[in-house]
Parts: structure tokens; sequence; C-alpha cells
């Protein structure tokens, strides 16, 4: 999901006019929950939700060499995602492309072998 502040209204940026902004979402809200359950099928092996805090998320990601603020900024989605305030899906894709958004099973299906090169058995 992209979110944007502006909900797809155009505004302006520094005086100049800026194009509008699209919530861009697959068709269906999804949850860590039904994810990890999608990726414990796509990847025939569990895959178990973790919960962490914001501020344990920024930390991790600080640890493993992120910039602070891309941290922040990844935690602030990962507590927007937690409250559910990212749960609505749009018609945006299908809007811009008139194609429908491909569902989390479609994407899972046609990157199988990059998801197993990526999550190899053991990690």
């Amino acid at each position: 999901m992209l979110k944007c502040p502006d909900n797809g209204r155009p505004g302006a940026l520094n005086g100049k006019r800026v194009m509008p902004c699209f919530d861009l979402t697959g068709p269906e809200p999804r949850t860590g929950a039904d994810t990890a359950e999608k990726l414990s099928a796509a990847l025939k092996r569990p895959v178990t939700p973790i919960t962490l805090t914001p501020s344990e998320l920024a930390a991790m990601l600080l640890a493993r060499g992120l910039p602070p603020t891309f941290a922040g900024d990844v935690a602030a989605l990962a507590r927007e995602v937690a409250d559910g305030s990212l749960a609505a899906t749009s018609t945006a894709v299908h809007d811009l492309t008139g194609r429908p958004a491909r569902t989390f099973d479609q994407f899972l299906a046609a990157n199988s072998q990059a998801l197993h090169a990526t999550f190899p058995a053991g990690l």
C-alpha cells in the first residue's frame, strides 16, 4: 500500500501545484495474521507474526543499519497498520490502469521463486 496524507487531492508544494496522490492498495485488507498464514502456505513452512512496539521496531531497524529517519517512518507505518488505519482498500489501481489490483495470493504465486530465494528454509 502506498499512503498519501492528502488522500488523492491535488495540492501545492512551495507554491507549485503538485499532481494528485493516490492510495494504491490491493483488493483486500490485510492483517499480520492472515499475511503470515498465506506466507506459510506459499513457503510451505510456518511463518509467525511477531508484535513489536514502534520503538522496538525502530531500534531493531537501526541496529540493522537503516537510517534513523527511515526506521522512524517504518515504525510509524507499522503503528498505523496495527491501529487499523490502513485497512481500507481503494479502487485506485483499477481507476489508473483499467486492470484490477492483484490479490495477495496472486502476488505470492507470481513471486514464488523470489520469495523462496529471499526467505530460504532455516532462516
